[in-house]
């Protein structure tokens, strides 16, 4: 019996759109796609023709999804991953089967701890002939990118204009503490409770100060709690129950899941640091670079559409 075709819009503007959707920016999904942002803006008004529906408002010179809109990248995002996973699985390109060719990447302490090492994996086992290198960059401030690597997984609000920017996770900070410590202190109603109890202080008591001051406390914070110069650390104090940390998603989810942390009030503060992969211009057609990119935007499109309290 013959199957039914698919019926799908054109596949150009559905490309353009999946990549406008993680951007929110005609030039870095111009970049991405090699084309021009007029091409982009075309693609996107011919799907949203075909489609009968408005993916995208306008809000002054920005552009955000609407509610179908999001609902659509989503599924578009992990569409390509499928296509794109079962392709390079069934039918590998020739460079697979070449000289093997090396990866430098870097990338900061806590992002290689708590997301890539449990994924890289799955990048290996797609790409077999491409030998990864680690550089992992342990300075609170990353002075210059890029000096000993093909690309860098950078975590912070700089600009470097010089390379290639995707903007991959927006870094949004919540308070976490083991079960047993959240036991001591009861049930939360007001983030000034929070202030009774120690808290961990990660390079200095700034940021607990930006975040009480983002929900709307006035008050003076007192200097309750170790000052630890490593997130990492911080991390694991919470989980022993020695205070209350700062934490994001990409530090603590899976913590969260196995029950390990918990979050004693819902307040997040939306800060202004991205984790972002910084690419050299003159890396960015090579074989291994384009592979890892096209790899690291999708399993971080996948991850992002996974998590309940997340938003852009």
């Amino acid at each position: 019996m013959t199957q039914r075709p698919h019926k799908l819009p054109p596949l150009n503007p559905l490309k353009t759109f999946e990549a406008f959707s993680r951007h929110l920016n005609l030039r870095d999904a111009a970049q991405e796609l090699y084309v021009t942002e007029s091409a982009v803006s075309r693609q996107l008004k011919q799907l949203e023709v075909y489609l009968g529906v408005k993916l995208l408002e306008r809000v002054g010179r920005n552009s955000q999804l609407t509610d179908v809109g999001q609902h659509y990248s989503k599924a578009l995002s992990q569409g390509f991953y499928v296509i794109a996973e079962a392709t390079e699985r069934l039918f590998p390109r020739p460079d697979h089967l070449g000289v093997r060719q090396v990866l430098k990447i870097g990338v900061g302490p806590v992002f290689a701890e708590y997301w890539l090492s449990k994924r890289l994996g799955e990048f290996r086992a797609l790409h077999p002939n491409i030998d990864l290198e680690l550089h992992v960059n342990h300075n609170l401030l990353l002075e210059a990118p890029l000096e000993r690597v093909d690309l860098e997984i950078y975590t912070g609000n700089a600009t470097h204009n010089e390379f290639l920017c995707d903007p991959l996770f927006q870094i949004q900070d919540f308070a976490v503490c083991s079960p047993s410590l959240l036991n001591e202190i009861g049930k939360v109603s007001d983030v000034n409770e929070l202030r009774k109890f120690p808290l961990l202080h990660e390079g200095s008591t700034h940021w607990w100060a930006q975040w009480f001051k983002s929900a709307g406390c006035k008050q003076k914070l007192p200097k309750n709690g170790p000052i630890i110069y490593d997130q990492i650390q911080c991390i694991k104090l919470a989980l022993a129950g020695e205070g209350i940390a700062l934490a994001d998603h990409i530090s603590t989810l899976e913590h969260m899941q196995n029950g390990e942390l918990v979050r004693p009030i819902k307040h997040k503060l939306i800060t202004q640091h991205w984790i972002s992969l910084l690419i050299k211009p003159e890396k960015i057609k090579e074989a291994p670079v384009v592979a890892f990119r096209h790899w690291l935007l999708n399993s971080m499109a996948q991850f992002k559409s996974e998590l309940e309290d997340y938003h852009e």
